[in-house]
């Protein structure tokens, strides 16, 4: 999870959820991303470069979501 954290913020993007924001909210915009088929997918930046991770599901989405803004993620 740091190795994320520091790339996303080597780029200058926020690092935090914004407060206003829903997790139900959220969750419905990253479902209109036409990579969403058959649960959520991520590229994300791995030690061989961007990795596609695909079928994350929703339940282990709100799970993180409710750890990041908790603090213990």
């Amino acid at each position: 999870m740091v190795e994320h954290h520091e790339v996303v913020a080597g780029y200058g993007l926020g690092t935090r959820l914004p407060p206003a924001v829903e997790d139900d909210d959220l969750l419905a915009l990253m479902g209109r991303d036409k990579k969403a088929l058959g649960g959520f997918t991520f590229v994300l930046d791995g030690p061989d470069g961007a990795e596609l991770v695909r079928g994350v599901a929703e339940p282990v989405l709100r799970d993180a979501l409710r750890a990041l803004r908790s603090g213990a993620a």
